[in-house]
């Protein structure tokens, strides 16, 4: 069970597509958790604990087109947290 993840936890995954980190118990995410995904397209968080939303969590997520934040306890989205989706379909937020 993951409740944590570290800057460049993904370095030397640049082809990955697809990650599922639905059902841990992830509660932060730093700041460069995500930026060696390039080639991301699907990013499932659903199911974890997060709480804050913040804007640099997918700022390197340029290709990403499906993210799921589903059934978390988040309670703030910071202003700018989607704005370099902008391959973005589907966002699922509950």
């Amino acid at each position: 069970v993951l409740n944590h993840l570290k800057n460049r936890s993904f370095k030397g995954l640049k082809n990955i597509s697809i990650i599922k980190l639905n059902n841990n118990k992830i509660s932060l995410i730093e700041n460069e958790a995500f930026s060696y995904l390039s080639n991301l397209k699907v990013l499932e968080l659903d199911y974890n604990h997060l709480v804050k939303i913040k804007s640099f969590f997918f700022r390197n997520l340029k290709k990403l087109e499906y993210l799921n934040i589903n059934y978390n306890y988040i309670r703030e989205i910071e202003r700018k947290a989607f704005e370099n989706l902008t391959n973005l379909k589907f966002l699922l937020l509950r």
